[in-house]
Order: C-alpha cells, then sequence, then structure tokens
C-alpha cells in the first residue's frame, strides 16, 4: 500500500523550489492501516512561468478512495500537459471527470503569477487556504464552488489574492 502511495501521490521529503516560491508537503492519511487514501496534491511551474498548486480529497478512505485520487491527480496532469491552466477550466473538468467515475470530492486549483505575486484561484467544496503575514493567520475569502461530482455542469468562478514577501499560504485538506 505504501508503494502504490507513493506511485500516486509522491512526498518530497524536503521543501522544494518553485517559481518564485517554495513549497512543502506533509501526508497523515485517515486510515494508518493502508497508508493511502483520497487526499491528494500537485504543484509545477508551468512552461510560462506561472505556478500551479493543486490539492483535492476524493469522498472516503483506503484502496477506493487512493484509486479515485489517481484519476483525479492524472487527469489535471493531462490537462497542464496540453497547456490548459486555468483554475476554473481545470476545476470544471475535474468536477466532469469524477461524474464520470460516480466519485465526489473537494478540490482547489491556484495559478501564481511571480512577477505581479498574484494568485489565482478556484475551488470545488475544498476549505479554503490560509494566509499566515506579519503575526496573523486568516482564511482567504472563498469563491462559492459546488463539490466535485454534484452536479454535472457547474462554473467556477476564480478570485484573485495579491502574496508579500514571506507570506506563507497553507492549502490543506481534512
Amino acid at each position: 500500500a505504501g508503494q502504490l502511495q507513493n506511485l500516486i501521490q509522491p512526498l518530497v521529503p524536503e521543501p522544494f523550489p518553485l517559481n518564485g516560491l517554495e513549497a512543502l508537503v506533509s501526508y497523515l492519511p485517515a486510515e494508518s492501516y493502508t497508508r493511502v487514501g483520497g487526499d491528494w496534491y500537485h504543484a509545477q511551474t508551468l512552461t510560462d512561468g506561472r505556478v500551479l498548486l493543486a490539492i483535492g480529497d476524493v469522498v472516503g478512505h483506503g484502496l477506493e478512495a487512493a484509486s479515485g485520487m489517481a484519476h483525479l491527480r492524472f487527469g489535471l496532469v493531462a490537462w497542464l500537459s496540453i497547456g490548459i491552466a486555468d483554475p476554473a477550466t481545470l476545476v470544471g473538468h475535474l468536477n466532469q471527470l469524477c461524474g464520470q467515475l460516480a466519485i465526489t470530492g473537494t478540490a482547489l486549483v491556484a495559478a501564481y503569477e511571480p512577477a505581479t505575486r498574484s494568485l489565482l484561484w478556484a475551488r470545488a467544496g475544498h476549505p479554503p487556504p490560509l494566509l499566515a503575514r506579519g503575526g496573523a493567520v486568516e482564511e482567504l475569502d472563498s469563491p462559492p464552488g459546488l463539490l466535485l461530482g454534484a452536479v454535472g455542469q457547474s462554473s467556477y468562478p476564480v478570485v484573485a489574492q495579491r502574496l508579500e514577501v514571506d507570506d506563507v499560504l497553507l492549502l490543506y485538506t481534512d
């Protein structure tokens, strides 16, 4: 099970650089006996210099949830490989895929523009990021967004957040 988890969702043990950002990943599955679940993430610098950040959670636990997670994560990677990088479009595609797979889940997809420090993000039922700045922590204002797989066609509005030097942004699942 641990090998399967690492193949589907490799965990990087140290902070890793992205264009204008530093990322760190931690994973603690709800079911310790299988060590796999429906939580997933993706972080990548795109060819245009933007950074794509995504996180999600397929409803359920164990190998069934891990299978759904693999479909969503690899679907996202495939769409990125053909140049689809708009957060609203990606969340919409994830929603359609969940409908086809008859699963539900949450997701948050963000695109960070290093030159302007602008973070554009959309979500589908996922908790909003937490922003730590100047010793205070607050949730970002959330755009609406229905749970993945709840409705066949749904829109996912994008909101913008400017990040400052030394900000810490936390994307998380439940």
